[in-house]
């Protein structure tokens, strides 16, 4: 029997777009030590539902303007560890969803924040990488918490 974590995980998988299924079994890593949280992260940002599209917007909203240098000290470490290609990727992807109506600003920019910090994690203090993600969390983190298994 698969443990609930296995189950999700393969759940999420399995609505992953093509691109992003195989970003997950890519060995190189291309998105860093966190490769498989950011491509469950852009899977989940295709399927948010009203309900955490618009607790995402608010959580953002509330919660971004506090912090600017926290975005500033993550780009900086983007470049530090040579990840630039792979943001620029990422960034592009979300960038599309937008063009295509698929995600409001703020929720492009809730998910920028988010994906940022997860990709430089491992180089940002708690509270940058808190101030960051924190949106996502509120929202799209405990929206699938809540729901049922």
């Amino acid at each position: 029997m698969q443990d609930v974590e296995q189950l999700h995980f393969q759940n999420i998988a399995q609505s992953c777009e093509k691109e992003f299924f195989s970003m997950i079994n890519d060995a190189s890593l291309r998105f860093g030590p966190r490769t498989v949280r950011i491509c469950l992260m852009l899977a989940e940002l295709e399927d948010l539902d009203l309900a955490t599209d618009l607790r995402l917007s608010l959580a953002w909203r509330d919660h971004r303007n506090r912090d600017n240098e926290a975005w500033d000290r993550a780009l900086f470490e983007i470049g530090e560890c040579d990840l630039e290609e792979a943001w620029i990727e990422i960034f592009n992807h979300i960038q599309r969803m937008g063009e295509q109506d698929l995600i409001t600003e703020e929720i492009r920019n809730a998910a920028y924040d988010a994906v940022t910090a997860q990709l430089v994690r491992h180089k940002l203090n708690r509270l940058d990488f808190e101030s960051l993600y924190r949106p996502w969390a509120m929202a799209v983190d405990n929206a699938r918490d809540e729901r049922p298994r």
